[in-house]
C-alpha cells in the first residue's frame, strides 16, 4: 500500500523490531534511543546535533545508549558527532558551573543587571532580546530624560 504524504511531511517505510517501539499517549512511536539513530542517519550536522540533543534532554537518553544490541545484529548508536557534543557540554556543566555562578554573583553584587540569553534566543527572539535589555536599562534610568 502506497502512502501520499501531505507538504512537508515525510514517510519512511524502514522495518522496526518490536523492542525498538514503544506506546505513548496512545500511539505506537518508535522508542528515544531508535529515533536518536533514525535522525543521526538522516539529519546532517548541526541540525542532527540540536535536535538529538533536544530529544535527549527530553527523554533522559544517554549519549551511548545503544538502539539494538541483540545477539547477532551489529550495535547501532547515537552518531559521534552527538555523543562528543554532549561529551563536551557534560564536562563543560560540571568544570565551569561553579565558576559561572561565582561570576554571575561577583557581577550581581556590583550592580550589574545581568540579561542571560540563549543561543536560541540569539538566533529566534532577538526583537525579544533587545526588548529586555531595553526593559533593564529603563530599569535603571538609562532613558531618564
Amino acid at each position: 500500500m502506497r502512502h501520499h504524504a501531505p507538504a512537508a511531511i515525510v514517510i519512511r517505510a524502514d522495518a522496526i523490531a518490536e523492542d525498538e517501539q514503544r506506546v505513548s499517549q496512545g500511539m505506537k512511536c518508535t522508542t528515544p534511543a531508535r529515533t536518536a539513530y533514525d535522525m543521526g542517519r538522516r539529519l546532517r550536522g548541526e541540525t542532527a546535533v540540536i535536535r538529538i540533543d533536544a530529544l535527549m534532554n527530553a527523554t533522559g537518553l544517554s549519549a551511548d545508549e545503544e538502539v539494538d544490541a541483540r545477539p547477532g545484529r551489529r550495535p547501532r548508536r547515537i552518531p559521534a558527532e552527538v555523543r562528543n557534543v554532549r561529551r563536551r557540554t557534560t564536562l563543560h556543566e560540571t568544570d565551569d558551573y561553579a565558576k559561572d555562578i561565582a561570576r554571575l554573583e561577583f557581577l550581581a553584587n556590583a550592580g550589574w543587571h545581568i540579561v542571560r540569553v540563549s543561543a536560541r534566543q540569539l538566533r529566534l527572539e532577538r526583537a525579544h532580546i533587545l526588548d529586555r535589555v531595553r526593559t533593564a536599562l529603563a530599569r535603571r534610568g538609562a532613558f531618564a530624560t
